[in-house]
């Protein structure tokens, strides 16, 4: 509530008498468009309370995140997905192993070498076509290097506000999330992909209404 949580807002209440877990977002304490506040023991609390519902409207789709592109032509979807894999933090298959989640580290796409997010996003013959495609469509004719390559090539030309840029940076965190979806195909769902499939298409087809 403006910045500050209900014990920051209100410091005479006592959440252990407030009926409400610890753990409990704003969310459950929303039932029908309607807060859903449990009748506490004191009446601070209920003071609080009262003020609570009386000041804050409850607004589900506002707490909804858009997965549209912004008027800057970034798509929340393919940022974050391209955030967690510029800072190796998605779960590939060489960490699910040490984690006892998985039988082996081998690359859910080709299952030949130890999947790592390199190997994953770039040096897999599948991720590779999807580069290669990215790239003569953003007007590219080079061949995909490497991870670390490719991403400084797409920094550099993305920057700036005009329709290229946006065009290659979109393109880019697309061709990332896409990769990254199909990953997840294949490691919970054994879907079988690979470049030459109709599914693999479809995916790159994807990238046109957003990145054009």
């Amino acid at each position: 509530m403006d910045g500050k949580s209900v014990t920051e807002k209100f410091p005479e209440i006592s959440i252990k008498n407030s009926e409400i877990p610890k753990t409990n977002k704003v969310s459950d304490c929303i039932k029908d468009q309607c807060w859903n506040l449990l009748d506490p023991i004191d009446t601070c609390t209920q003071e609080a309370w009262d003020y609570i519902k009386s000041n804050y409207q409850t607004n589900s789709n506002r707490d909804k995140i858009s997965w549209r592109p912004n008027p800057n032509g970034n798509v929340l979807r393919y940022s974050f997905t391209t955030w967690l894999a510029l800072n190796n933090k998605l779960n590939t298959k060489d960490k699910l192993l040490k984690w006892g989640f998985v039988p082996d580290d081998k690359c859910s796409f080709c299952n030949i070498a130890i999947e790592t997010t390199r190997r994953l996003f770039f040096s897999c013959p599948y991720s590779s076509e999807i580069w290669k495609k990215v790239l003569v469509y953003l007007g590219f004719h080079i061949s995909p290097d490497c991870w670390n390559r490719d991403v400084s090539f797409f920094t550099r030309r993305g920057r700036g506000k005009f329709k290229a840029a946006k065009a290659r940076k979109i393109g880019f965190s697309a061709a990332v999330y896409q990769i990254c979806d199909g990953y997840i195909l294949c490691l919970f769902f054994t879907v079988v992909l690979c470049p030459s499939s109709g599914a693999f298409g479809a995916r790159l087809d994807s990238l046109g209404p957003e990145v054009a």
